[in-house]
């Protein structure tokens, strides 16, 4: 009796790991679908009008700087998101509403 509920135990477990493993979704993975709908538009920096970073459904490009294309980009968490472009270079958003994105450039604080 001891033995069937020690072996009924071991199957229970294993099959519970097995269920455990069985999603490999990974969200923190580069996608290269098109940028998500919320972080697209012209955001305008809030100290300096006239600087602009625009984020189109495959590209982004900040004021005075070429377009960056073949965009990959994930979901770090809690709004943040990565952005980097064919040359690797890699930038983080974070999106805090409708009308304020925040980035890791000199003005970094924009509005839609």
């Amino acid at each position: 009796m001891k033995l069937i509920n020690v072996i009924l135990t071991g199957v229970t477990a294993l099959s519970l790991g097995m269920i455990v493993n069985a999603s490999t979704a990974n969200a923190a993975k580069w996608h290269t679908s098109a940028i998500p709908q919320k972080l697209r538009g012209c955001w305008r920096a809030k100290d300096n009008y006239h600087y602009v970073f625009k984020i189109t459904k495959y590209t982004f490009k900040y004021s005075g700087e070429k377009t960056s294309k073949k965009v990959k980009w994930r979901y770090l968490g809690k709004n943040k998101y990565s952005l980097k472009d064919k040359n690797g270079s890699i930038i983080h958003v974070h999106y805090i509403g409708r009308h304020k994105l925040t980035s890791n450039s000199y003005w970094h604080t924009y509005r839609k």
